[in-house]
This record gives C-alpha cells, structure tokens and sequence, in this order.
C-alpha cells in the first residue's frame, strides 16, 4: 500500500462527507436555535434521526461503503496514472472498479443527488427535521469512515472485495 496515495483517497472522501455536514449542521441546527419544533416535528425527528443513524450510519457506512472504500483505498496504487490522479472517486467505486461496482456507485450517487434536490423542496421546518437526520447519519458514517481508515493504516485488512477492474 502506498501510504501517499491511501491517505489521499481516503481525505478527499473525508473532505467531501465534511463538506456536506459543514453546510447541513446550521440547517439542521436552525429550528433548534429558534425553538420552532412542535410536538408533531419532534415526534417525526426522533424516530427519524434513529432510522438514519442505523441505517445510513451504521448500516450503509460502517457495514458497507466504508469497509469497501478502504479497501479500494489501499490498492490505489495499483490503478493506472489518471485513475491515481482522482484517488477519491477511485475509492468510492466511481472509477476503475467492476461493471456491478460502477453501476452501483454511480447509482447510488444519482439516488443521493435525486434525494437532495427533493429535500430542499420541503417546507420550513420540515426540510431541517429532514437534515438532523441527515446529519447524524453522515456523522456517523464519516466517524466510520476514519476508524476503518485507521485501521486500514494500521495494516488490518477490511476484509471486503474491492471490487476492482479483471484487469488489476
């Protein structure tokens, strides 16, 4: 593993999970500053922020994405020039990956951007009981994400297939 390479496939994914969460957090935080939440908001946000918690945080990023991103992570070096050139996407499964890989990935991250676009069509407050949760999920994930990172630092193997291209 090329150490270079791994950390900066695995920053540039640390880097854009933390941008999402750096604009969401004051949307989300928002309703809270201002008291604006009902008893009928709260009683959608709390189930909610725990569904998104399990299922995004531990369910979709601990359990999958993350596992599978460090170990395309750590075979970065084993791609080709313009592949090393954009590590992240590379990592994700964006690029030089298997056919079931890319259709996933690139699925996925349609079905993301779909989701954000539908959301920020959502009325105030409903739109930042939708973030909270949004929030703890990505925080979660991204919390994940750096323990999977260290310990792929550290030499253990996730343990996943990285699915990557026959010709690797």
């Amino acid at each position: 593993m090329n150490r270079g390479l791994y950390l900066y496939a695995i920053a540039g994914v640390v880097l854009l999970l933390g941008q999402a969460l750096y604009r969401l957090i004051p949307l989300a935080w928002a309703p809270l500053a201002a008291n604006d939440l009902t008893a009928i908001h709260w009683a959608v946000a709390v189930p909610w922020i725990g569904m998104m918690v399990w299922t995004e945080g531990v369910k979709g990023f601990h359990q999958k994405f993350c596992p599978r991103l460090v170990a395309r992570a750590a075979r970065v070096d084993q791609a080709p020039l313009a592949v090393r050139l954009v590590a992240p996407a590379m990592a994700m499964g964006l690029v030089w990956a298997t056919r079931r890989r890319l259709i996933g990935s690139w699925m996925l991250l349609l079905g993301v951007v779909a989701l954000v676009v539908g959301v920020q069509q959502l009325p105030y407050p409903w739109r930042n009981v939708v973030d909270l949760g949004v929030v703890a999920g990505l925080g979660t994930g991204t919390a994940s994400l750096l323990w999977h990172a260290v310990q792929g630092w550290r030499g253990i193997d996730p343990g996943v297939d990285p699915e990557l291209p026959a010709s690797a």
